[in-house]
């Protein structure tokens, strides 16, 4: 299996939307968000090719990244898992990965610092951080597993811009 781990796109500042009385998990990405996240999405599409699924946390704004991403890799759905909203275990979260195809590459929607931690895990620590629409590829030799994938790549924003 081939893990694309990609932060969601810039979405409005936090502490204005807070104080606006509305809840984080609906703050949506900005108009210039949208913009780069699309772009950073057509630069994964030029490092990985072919991917088999784009699964993304409930939150809006990731929601919103997967879609856009999802749209330039030429799927027609995306998938939510309430393993990827913020603070959820990283354990969940694998054994819901093990329960997919190990041919598949799947592209994960998520905040920080769960991400990289979650990817910190998988290759067997280390610290490494992915900015708003930066992406990193975890491989694995089967089913993931802690401590048993690859980075692969681990590209900024404006590289994955560059790529597209």
């Amino acid at each position: 299996m081939k893990l694309v781990l990609l932060r969601h796109g810039p979405a409005g500042d936090k502490k204005a939307w807070t104080a606006s009385g509305k809840p984080d998990a609906e703050r949506p990405l900005t108009a210039k968000g949208r913009r780069k996240t699309e772009l950073a999405a057509a630069g994964v599409r030029r490092v990985v090719g072919k991917v088999d699924r784009v699964v993304s946390s409930p939150l809006k704004r990731a929601a919103q990244t997967a879609e856009l991403a999802a749209a330039e890799l030429e799927l027609k759905s995306t998938e939510s898992f309430d393993e990827l909203s913020p603070g959820a275990s990283p354990e969940r979260l694998l054994r819901r990965l093990t329960s997919l195809p190990s041919s598949q590459t799947v592209v994960l929607v998520g905040h920080e610092p769960d991400l990289s931690r979650f990817a910190a895990a998988l290759i067997g620590g280390g610290r490494l951080e992915l900015k708003k629409a930066g992406a990193c590829q975890i491989a694995f030799h089967g089913k993931p597993a802690k401590s048993e994938g690859a980075l692969s790549w681990l590209l900024a924003p404006r590289q994955l811009r560059r790529l597209a």
